[in-house]
């Protein structure tokens, strides 16, 4: 038996193609994801078209309208698996990621392309005129696909990773033996009447291969990485979620105890809903201070005061102060997810502390907000939450046990060079304080006071600025502290 190239070539190219669409297929229902979709449609019309070309030459002429259906469906497959190639290319690479310009441009113009195929398929089978389709594939979509796959190539090199080394050796290795295929099948030396010695399918064929061994390395690198990225995600999921869930159990613990006791003063009823809207925001308050920084014993004290109300049916004020206080910790939220934010910004902040803090002492501080500063100066860039500990200090250290009239004051000027910000408060003083509280709270404050110098320190490496603090004690005429902030203009007006 003769042994033809063609021939033999032709089973290897069904046979890889049928392998990949099928572990293809398989893959993407699995995962979810476009890249196999569409690598599935490509290489499975694909395979159809090799399919049918072993029918092409023997379709018969006899039966026109027949004839015409059969071919303008042979080339409209190859229609099909082009643009096919092209969104995958899209998906496999992440080009919407990378090169999000070329890929709006790249899937526009595919469709653009796809659609007017279409348009010319059913003109052609209308008019039962074959040819027309035939003429439009050759000197239409052909060159302008072509066009579109040399854009492809050179645009891969500059998406990051290994990936881009696969597809671009599959696919200028096809479009390379495709492209010699159908330049040989323009030569009337071959006898396209015989498939099995019509040479250009041979280069055809080899292209067909070598595209779909590199693809198989590309689709299984591609696997790999994403395995990689959730096995990781999963671990550090597992991880955060034990952790939290340690965390929060012990607070839930000893919360849970607490409410036991109300429990024999109310409804059954009663002490279940105060219990699961309880349990509900110290759930959410214990991820607020992992993700802003906030003092723990601020939200616990907030949260029974919410709680207190609640027993005490005051459905009012609790809702109020819930409000009051889950804006500030959605504020905290966004403030800790950036690097810094405005003086602006940060009053408001301020405001709605010492409002929250100032109902657990009904409403007995004096808080005011003094600018004479710009709008401008307002504007200014400094790190976030970087003025609550003082104001925190000057609430709980100095005004907290003082028995006259509590006066809390943040004043703001500018001058040509800086920004001043000062926190007044005519408290008991450091020196009173330090002789009042315990060991613990004194190491708690100092080691507060250390973090945020270590704050702006690194804040003012980072982003090339000099802002700074000092605490100044008042003993006469009055007692208190004044903490004095700068923030440096230099940058901001050159």
């Amino acid at each position: 038996m003769e042994f033809y190239p063609v021939h033999f070539l032709w089973h290897i190219a069904t046979a890889t193609l049928f392998l990949m669409s099928l572990y293809t297929i398989i893959i993407g229902i699995r995962t979810k994801l476009k890249t196999f979709y569409w690598y599935f449609i490509y290489s499975f019309f694909l395979l159809i078209y090799i399919q049918l070309q072993s029918f092409y030459f023997e379709i018969s002429s006899e039966v026109q309208v027949s004839k015409t259906l059969y071919v303008v469906f042979h080339w409209f497959v190859q229609v099909i698996y082009n643009c096919a190639y092209s969104f995958f290319f899209i998906y496999l690479l992440d080009v919407k990621t990378h090169l999000p310009k070329f890929a709006r441009f790249l899937k526009n113009s595919i469709i653009g392309l796809f659609s007017f195929s279409v348009l010319m398929a059913i003109i052609s089978i209308f008019l039962n005129d074959d040819q027309l389709f035939v003429q439009f594939f050759h000197y239409g979509f052909t060159p302008i696909i072509s066009i579109l796959g040399v854009a492809v190539l050179i645009k891969l090199w500059q998406i990051p990773g290994s990936l881009k080394v696969f597809f671009f050796i599959g696919g200028l290795s096809y479009m390379s033996f495709a492209l010699v295929a159908l330049i040989l099948s323009k030569i009337n030396t071959y006898n396209a009447d015989d498939l099995n010695t019509f040479v250009p399918m041979v280069f055809f064929y080899i292209g067909v291969i070598i595209e779909q061994i590199c693809f198989g390395f590309a689709l299984g690198y591609f696997t790999d990485q994403i395995n990689q990225k959730y096995r990781k995600t999963i671990t550090q999921n597992l991880n955060l979620k034990s952790k939290h869930n340690k965390e929060l159990k012990e607070k839930l613990n000893k919360q849970s105890n607490r409410l036991k006791q109300l429990s024999l003063e109310a409804e059954e009823k009663k002490v279940a809903l105060v219990k699961s809207e309880y349990e509900s925001k110290l759930n959410e308050s214990r991820l607020s201070s992992l993700q802003s920084k906030m003092n723990p014993h601020f939200i616990f004290n907030a949260l029974n005061s919410i709680k207190a109300f609640l027993i005490e049916n005051d459905k009012r004020k609790a809702v109020n102060y819930m409000n009051r206080f889950s804006k500030l910790v959605r504020k905290i939220l966004e403030s800790s997810r950036v690097d810094h934010t405005t003086l602006e910004e940060e009053l408001e902040i301020l405001k709605l502390y010492v409002d929250i803090e100032n109902t657990r002492f009904n409403n007995e501080i004096d808080f005011a907000i003094q600018n004479s500063a710009s709008q401008k100066a307002l504007k200014i860039d400094l790190p976030p939450l970087i003025l609550q500990p003082f104001i925190e200090n000057a609430i709980w250290h100095g005004l907290a046990t003082s028995e006259k009239s509590k006066k809390l004051c943040v004043k703001i000027s500018e001058t040509q060079n800086y920004v001043k910000v000062e926190i007044d408060d005519n408290g008991i003083g450091r020196q009173q304080s330090f002789a009042s509280k315990k060991e613990n709270r004194l190491k708690k404050k100092s080691m507060g006071m250390r973090m945020t110098q270590e704050r702006l320190n690194v804040y003012n490496d980072r982003f090339d600025k000099n802002y700074s603090f000092e605490i100044t004690d008042k003993i006469h005429p009055e007692t208190g502290t004044l903490v004095s902030v700068y923030f440096t203009l230099d940058k901001l007006n050159s």
